[in-house]
């Protein structure tokens, strides 16, 4: 009873004292506190972004940083440096959603802003989230570039050559793509020696470091150091992060597939089995990324000559495709294509069509 009677003597004073404001005619008074209304809603607009943006629901998180930006220009212009950390927020949310055009758009407008002024830990995150956009959108000259600046930026503010992850990942990756796996991997050991002595062994960004590494190992086409590679990565996660979390999901069948690549089957298939009761116990059974792993159990199996469990495999993964993408979808074509040739390859002597028409009806096998 106490708050309530506070809250009911202080209402009567501060409307007093707005009167009084108005009374004596300050000429401040009618733009402070419109002011003092947009900053409060910036400030509840930007909490209630970051909430959405934690929970994925990245159109919801979309409209309040956009609302929040829009306020923020009216308030101080369009080229402040709050309106380029709410541009950087936005081109974030974008690129979560996979939209990498538009979170570009934003991210060098941001860019533009922060570019004009000193360079301090802002300059560094904008420029390495643009990177990211641009490398995503094929564009690997111009984000190698922008790591780059972000990199400079980092070692030129802590003093040591430490790397942020963004960094880390995106010019080892960079490099790889392009094809120059000698660079990715001196960037990637580099980095890795520095963030040891500064993080230590078991850090995620060291651990992420090690699976950058083994990516380049797998692309190279040196399948068993890859599989060296990613075997670390996984010692790393399961004491970490533990042998459920889906990023050690991922890595399993990472691991699967180099084994696979080096014909050691049984290996590759105990890891894809592994990968895929992770994902169906942390996502569903109907995740995409359980259809990824069901596709590369069959191919292991056609590699192996057992057509039955192969028809087994891509059966499943185009189920889970065709729920999810829909029959139209060239994914879904490209696995029913795939579970056609397997099931004439295991001698079945019923037709196809008649098969699928008949097996797609009912409900799943577990």
């Amino acid at each position: 009873m106490r708050t309530l009677r506070a809250v009911l003597i202080v209402r009567p004073v501060l409307c007093l004292c707005v009167a009084l404001v108005a009374t004596l005619g300050c000429p401040d008074a009618h733009a402070s506190f419109p002011f003092i209304a947009a900053t409060e809603e910036i400030a509840l607009d930007t909490q209630a972004a970051k909430w959405h943006a934690d929970q994925r629901r990245y159109p919801e998180a979309l409209k309040y940083y956009k609302r929040a930006h829009k306020n923020s220009v009216l308030i101080n212009g369009d080229q402040h440096r709050d309106s380029a950390r709410y541009k950087n927020e936005i081109g974030v949310v974008y690129i979560n959603m996979g939209k990498y055009a538009e979170a570009r758009d934003f991210l060098v407008r941001a860019a533009e802003i922060v570019g004009r002024e000193e360079d301090d830990s802002d300059s560094a995150m904008i420029y390495s989230n643009l990177g990211f956009a641009l490398c995503r959108l094929g564009d690997y000259e111009r984000a190698l570039d922008w790591h780059r600046k972000a990199f400079a930026i980092r070692k030129n503010l802590s003093g040591v050559e430490s790397v942020g992850v963004t960094e880390a990942c995106g010019i080892g990756f960079i490099h790889a793509r392009q094809g120059d796996y000698a660079a990715a991997l001196a960037f990637y050991e580099q980095a890795l020696a520095i963030e040891e002595k500064i993080l230590g062994k078991q850090h995620p960004v060291t651990t992420l470091i090690r699976n950058g590494i083994a990516g380049v190992y797998d692309k190279k086409g040196d399948y068993r150091q890859a599989a060296v590679w990613y075997e670390k990565v996984l010692a790393d996660l399961e004491e970490g992060q533990g042998r459920e979390h889906f990023t050690t999901a991922m890595v399993y069948g990472s691991v699967a597939l180099a084994y696979a690549r080096l014909d050691e089957y049984e290996r590759a298939l105990e890891n894809f089995q592994k990968a895929v009761r992770m994902i169906e116990r942390s996502n569903g059974e109907d995740h995409p990324n359980a259809g990824v792993i069901y596709t590369n159990i069959a191919w292991v199996y056609v590699r192996m000559r057992d057509y039955d469990k192969a028809v087994s495999g891509y059966f499943r993964a185009y189920r889970i495709h065709r729920a999810q993408f829909g029959e139209a979808h060239p994914q879904t074509q490209s696995l029913r294509g795939s579970l056609e040739r397997a099931y004439r390859l295991a001698g079945n002597p019923r037709p196809f069509e008649e098969w699928l028409s008949s097996e797609g009806n009912r409900p799943p096998r577990r």
